[in-house]
């Protein structure tokens, strides 16, 4: 007997229909159309309940009366959408078009109706004789990947594509499990995510089907096309820029980073602790904003598989890229451009959420003195205090997941292997915790002055660029760049009762130390001298002087230093937020003969990076300098921010006058050699994103190897093009355009 008959919440098998009629009764949902986008197949509905019952009798009350029972009422809408020639049906679909509209705007014409959610089902699979799941052919046609082909073999390559795309339902399932097992999680965390359930349904040989059922989000706005910074070809190191009237911000042709997102940084942990790699998507379309806060959506690939990052992860966030190009963290860079105590904050949501990992790494004298910590973090930020007292356990969520799958064992044995995804996903987050704890233990001992301290020392006697790796982006925060030597790293202890900041590694401390001293001397704030006493084994700051001696090191202060000192990544002509104000704060003011620009009045500058345009004249011959130097730079290590810490030695060298970086500028964008044996069919700002498999079955039917791209493409891909042909086929997006779409 099939379930649906029994439990009216399961969903049909599809079999082979591509589309349903418009008011469909799909278990709990009313059917209202196609999903948006993408090749997944799935559908929008809406809930059949108390509320639609209502809203529906008003519509249509020639038809349906509010207190028809459920099962007349869903009976009902059937019989009408068999015989769209029926007179009511067009009413019907006028009700439909209005529920649509309601769900996506937010918006209820008339304030005293009650608004229906409109909900987005994912992984909602046809049917296929081989008993396996593939997403539907007219879905894989509109993928980047074929439309990018000539037309003659357009069609044999999407029936390979779609053969290759056979998935058993089993593995979707656990996806979907596992997907709504980390949006949950993500919430635990207190992160604003949309509402999300399992929906349950039934392929035609009587296998479980399941889905997620995922709220739509009125007020999300996606970060599709914000992003900007990358390298085009490796589509993951891009950060979020600001946009006014749709168009992105400029100045002096430079686009602004948009550091409006509150808790961009405080989501880094849990995004690495997830090991989501496809975290934002390629063109940041798997996340986005609700207000001033992220929001997570579409943790597709989340706790999959063993975290391939944590083996190289450091206490600086930075980690090693996986080698292979599919593997890679899209656009993880953005979440990177925020103070180094705010990416700390989600390490104690972490803590607060997995207690017994914590247990595992933290003595009880170090558990105490994390919960200070907690306090002086909440004392700086209102809203962490807020968000940290509303964390829940991971084995809460574990839990509640597990019992809503136990609870459906009884009609398939299968749920109970499901209930065994969640405890290995489960797992595999504690261990990437308690890892994670133990990398960042020293750190979570800190106060936050003191973490950001530390961070603006590294930054100071380190080469750091306020561009992104491209040069188009002025960045909110300055990054040390990657060299091909290690990082200097500053490290904070205590001794006899003071401070100690000492340097690593010992053989290039005297350089640390000189980048430190021509930068206090060149404060015009002579008092600072007496906050620290500088020897060979370090700085030593007494406890009363340690705010004063941040206050020295403020990131904006350095970045003015840098500014005279280094002017190649550190332009004049850019500027940090609210940096006018730190100028001019008289503890921080930089010397004269390094700031010029700055003795006029205060008055006369906005507090942005926008200013007066005169503020922003760039010497043409430094642009090109810059340009010419990025181009060229195929040298530097890995070409990214995650993996510089890992570099070899090389000797160093520095002026006593000025503090002059000789590396050059980090090119973010580092081409890795072809396999002879891939097919180089598509655009090479494509290639990247097809999957392996895919390109050989191309190349066994069309018969090449190794020909000019262009010879067979000739066009460049659109530039909003969201495809991603991988195995992990969640990220092979068409790319829909509302802005208040959920992209999944």
């Amino acid at each position: 007997m099939s379930y649906e008959k029994i439990d009216p919440t399961i969903i049909p098998p599809r079999g082979e229909n591509r589309h349903y009629r418009v008011g469909t009764v799909l278990g709990e949902f009313f059917y209202v159309g196609d999903k948006p986008g993408g090749v997944e197949p799935g559908f929008l509905g809406v809930k059949i309940n108390p509320a639609f019952r209502q809203r529906i009798s008003e519509a249509m009350p020639a038809v349906f009366d509010n207190s028809m029972p459920m099962n007349q009422l869903r009976e009902t809408i059937s019989n009408m959408v068999a015989e769209p020639a029926n007179v009511h049906y067009g009413e019907l679909l006028g009700f439909s078009r209005l529920i649509e509209k309601e769900g996506k705007t937010g918006n209820v014409n008339n304030p005293s109706q009650q608004k229906l959610d409109l909900w987005l089902i994912k992984q909602d699979y046809n049917d296929t004789p081989s008993g396996k799941v593939s997403p539907p052919k007219d879905r894989l046609e509109k993928t980047n990947a074929i439309k990018s082909l000539p037309d003659l073999v357009k069609a044999p390559a999407t029936a390979i594509y779609q053969k290759v795309r056979l998935s058993d339902p089993q593995v979707e399932n656990t996806n979907a499990v596992l997907e709504y097992f980390a949006n949950s999680v993500a919430k635990a965390y207190g992160m604003q995510v949309q509402e999300q359930e399992l929906a349950f349904g039934e392929y035609s040989s009587g296998k479980p089907k399941i889905m997620t059922a995922c709220k739509w989000e009125p007020e999300l706005r996606v970060f599709e096309g914000k992003l900007r910074g990358s390298v085009k070809k490796d589509l993951y190191q891009g950060h979020l820029v600001q946009f006014e009237n749709k168009e992105p911000k400029t100045v002096n042709g430079r686009f602004l980073a948009d550091d409006s997102v509150k808790d961009l940084g405080e989501s880094l942990p849990l995004v690495l602790a997830q090991g989501d790699r496809d975290v934002l998507g390629s063109q940041g379309q798997n996340k986005g904003r609700v207000g001033e806060y992220f929001f997570g959506f579409d943790f597709g690939h989340a706790y999959r598989e063993e975290n391939p990052i944590l083996d190289s992860l450091k206490d600086d966030f930075t980690f090693i890229q996986p080698a292979d190009a599919n593997k890679k963290f899209k656009n993880i860079s953005a979440f990177y451009d925020a103070p180094m105590s705010e990416k700390m904050m989600g390490m104690f949501y972490l803590y607060r959420m997995d207690p017994d990992a914590a247990g595992k790494v933290f003595s009880l004298q170090e558990q105490r003195k994390i919960e200070e910590m907690i306090l002086a973090y909440s004392a700086k930020n209102p809203d962490f205090a807020l968000r940290i007292a509303r964390i829940q356990t991971i084995d809460k969520v574990t839990d509640k997941v597990k019992t809503e799958l136990s609870a459906r064992s009884n009609q398939n044995v299968l749920f109970d292997q499901y209930v065994h995804e969640v405890e290995h996903a489960s797992d595999r987050a504690s261990t990437a915790h308690r890892k994670m704890f133990q990398i960042f233990r020293q750190k979570m001992l800190m106060t936050p002055e003191q973490v950001d301290v530390l961070d603006n020392l590294n930054k100071l006697s380190n080469p750091t660029s306020i561009l992104s790796g491209d040069g188009k982006v002025v960045l909110a925060h300055l990054r040390i760049m990657p060299t091909k030597q290690p990082a200097l790293k500053w490290k904070l202890g205590q001794k006899d009762g003071e401070f100690l900041f000492h340097c690593e590694p010992e053989n290039r401390r005297n350089e640390a130390y000189q980048a430190f001293t021509r930068y206090v001397s060149r404060l015009q704030d002579t008092s600072f001298a007496e906050t620290y006493k500088l020897s060979a084994e370090g700085i030593r700051v007494p406890a009363e002087h340690m705010p004063q001696f941040c206050k020295m090191l403020d990131e904006t202060a350095i970045f003015t230093y840098k500014k005279q000192t280094d002017s190649k990544y550190h332009p004049k002509s850019t500027y940090m937020p609210d940096e006018a104000t730190n100028y001019f704060s008289p503890s921080i003011r930089v010397s004269d003969d390094l700031t010029q620009h700055l003795n006029q009045s205060s008055d006369s500058l906005s507090h942005s990076r926008e200013s007066n345009p005169d503020e922003f004249e760039e010497e043409i011959s430094e642009t090109q300098q810059y340009s010419s130097n990025n181009n060229n730079n195929n040298n530097n290590l890995a070409g990214d921010i995650f993996s510089f810490s890992s570099s070899s030695s090389s000797p160093s060298s520095s002026s006593s006058s000025t503090v002059t970086h000789n590396v050059a500028h980090a090119d973010w964008h580092q081409t890795s050699p072809q396999s002879k044996h891939e097919l180089n069919l598509f655009h090479q700002d494509l290639d990247h994103e097809v999957s392996s498999k895919f390109k050989k079955q191309m190349q066994s039917l069309i018969g090449l190897e190794q020909k000019p791209v262009e010879k067979l493409v000739g066009i460049e891909p659109k530039p909003r093009s969201l495809s991603d042909e991988e195995q992990e086929h969640e990220d092979e997006s068409e790319g829909e355009s509302e802005k208040a779409n959920i992209h999944h």
